[in-house]
């Protein structure tokens, strides 16, 4: 079992999948578990009789009454058949947030079922999961499941790796040395946050043309905030390192979160149109065909041209991400900022 950790918006998934795509053997049954479920974590049962039948095994629905007989027959499938499976967001079945972390499962048959199986040396199945913070049931007692278990921490992209992306998006140290340098300060204030990096990149192609100087010159002092609370961070010598790592872990949270905030406050100001497409979309949790992300806005009375702008407006600013089959989904961190303004959503429909 990996458990990949780190948070929201580092790129769990997005590696999590990809190795599986490389490692599985195209005849291995995979079952994907994303429980990334808002207000609704399911219980272990649930799971498991779900899980079973997606692998062709028959589950009467009276089982669900005999958990711990469940709980073997899933245990059973998986030690005896070899298979890939990935748990998406497995904080989700955690107890705790944001602010705090997680740690502890909500239901304590996940950790009967996570100590079972990792004590099985003959286990045929492979399991990744993505967490944004480790369980503590798993924590406290990994080292006696060594070498059944490997915890891999995720970081953001390191200053080579930013540079690559921004030169990739057309940037360059000798074009103009004081964008680079602004480009530079933006990834280093995020560590390498993937997306809150893809976010500011949409701004300033989008917004301006291009033009890092003119971004920094009316934003800058948003990433002087970040700057300063990293700072005063690194600068606290007396926290354990453990301690200093979690609570900058948690300030990284936030401050990511703040980005797409801002992000959200400046479209709904400078494009309405787009910011309620945005925001009536994400309801939905699957990535989808076009025509139907822009169906509810077509029932609004929404002409094909208005539709495809807006649209195309949110790809730009990389608020929607395509996947292989060209269908667009929010990042889940997007898509919760996106549904913490859906109670506006009649006023702003109004102004539009």
């Amino acid at each position: 079992m990996l458990v990949v950790t780190g948070i929201t918006g580092i790129g769990k998934t997005i590696l999590a999948e990809q190795l599986i795509h490389q490692e599985r053997d195209s005849d291995q049954p995979q079952l994907h578990l994303n429980f990334d479920l808002p207000g609704n974590q399911l219980p272990f049962v649930e799971v498991a009789a779900a899980s079973l039948r997606q692998l062709g095994e028959a589950v009467a629905e009276d089982e669900k009454q005999m958990p711990q007989q469940l709980l073997k027959r899933w245990l059973t499938y998986l030690i005896s058949h070899s298979c890939w499976v990935l748990m998406d967001s497995v904080e989700q079945i955690l107890k705790g947030n944001e602010q705090t972390g997680w740690s502890i499962f909500i239901d304590p048959l996940w950790k009967d079922f996570f100590h079972q199986l990792l004590g099985e040396t003959q286990c045929q199945s492979r399991l990744v999961l993505t967490s944004q913070d480790l369980p503590a049931d798993i924590d406290q007692h990994q080292w006696r499941y060594q070498p059944q278990l490997y915890i891999s921490p995720l970081t953001g992209f390191s200053e080579s790796e930013q540079a690559q992306l921004f030169k990739q998006q057309g940037f360059g140290p000798d074009d103009d040395d004081q964008s680079w340098l602004y480009l530079m300060r933006i990834g280093r204030a995020y560590e390498g946050h993937p997306l809150a990096l893809q976010v500011v990149l949409g701004e300033i192609l989008s917004w301006f043309e291009g033009d890092v100087v003119a971004y920094w010159q009316t934003y800058g002092h948003e990433i002087e905030v970040v700057e300063a609370a990293k700072s005063a961070e690194d600068e606290t010598q007396t926290t354990p390192n453990a301690l200093r790592l979690d609570r900058y872990s948690r300030q990284l949270r936030k401050a990511v979160r703040q980005r797409i905030e801002k992000t959200f406050q400046r479209l709904r100001r400078d494009f309405a149109d787009a910011f309620l497409l945005l925001c009536t979309i994400a309801v939905y949790r699957d990535a989808l065909p076009e025509a139907f992300l822009l169906s509810p806005m077509q029932r609004r009375g929404w002409s094909p041209e208005r539709c495809q702008v807006s649209l195309d407006a949110l790809v730009d600013r990389y608020l929607l991400e395509a996947n292989q089959q060209n269908r667009l989904r929010q990042h889940p961190l997007i898509r919760s900022v996106a549904l913490s303004y859906f109670d506006s959503l009649e006023g702003a429909d109004e102004r539009a």
